[in-house]
């Protein structure tokens, strides 16, 4: 018996849904964490103020996320133009992966 599409429960493996990197190719969502643990930050939409916020929090920590040996991805909802638009003048050190048909 399958249950719902919900968050996985402790022990079950992650979902692997593909997504898009900046470049538009498919990049599965378990490459994120097959070298090294990642922390995965699923962002609402590329113009959301919380999130451009919350990203402005992440990269303050950047150097801390590095020496734990973590890997930072940001996957948002919407086309790779507005996730390159979303970086705009502003340095974002991590990797950006994009959710174009919000699936993820």
């Amino acid at each position: 018996m399958s249950r719902p599409h919900v968050s996985p429960l402790v022990g079950e493996p992650a979902p692997n849904p593909t997504v898009k990197d900046l470049r538009g190719r498919p990049y599965p969502m378990d490459q994120c964490w097959s070298e090294r643990p990642a922390l995965i930050s699923f962002l609402r939409y590329f113009g959301c103020p919380f999130c451009q916020a919350w990203v402005g929090r992440l990269v303050r920590k950047a150097d801390a996320f590095e020496r734990a040996g973590v890997r930072v991805v940001l996957v948002g909802q919407g086309t790779v133009g507005e996730a390159m638009g979303f970086t705009g003048p502003r340095r974002v050190p991590f990797d950006m992966l994009v959710d174009e048909d919000r699936s993820s």
